[in-house]
């Protein structure tokens, strides 16, 4: 049901422009990128398996100081006919 999706890890080098990109490992075939988001809770959600998309969601909540709560989502879709939809403010 993934159809296409596939992601890479890169490692980013340099403090201002121009960056330089390495990728690292391998490609992850037939998987969303948002499974690769360790430190997070991912959710995934098919309403019709098989036969619609998939939704993931995926969250994390720190504590960077007292009293202080910073909130990290993100939020992918995959259809039945290969499309991709990601939102989210990290």
């Amino acid at each position: 049901m993934y159809n296409n999706a596939s992601y890479r890890q890169y490692s980013v080098s340099g403090v201002n422009p121009p960056f330089s990109f390495s990728p690292v490992g391998s490609t992850m075939r037939r998987q969303p990128a948002i499974t690769a988001w360790m430190e997070a809770t991912v959710n995934q959600i098919e309403p019709d398996p098989g036969n619609d998309g998939i939704w993931f969601m995926g969250y994390k909540v720190t504590n960077p100081s007292p009293g202080v709560y910073h909130y990290s989502t993100l939020s992918t879709t995959r259809t039945s006919i290969g499309r991709s939809n990601l939102s989210g403010c990290l």
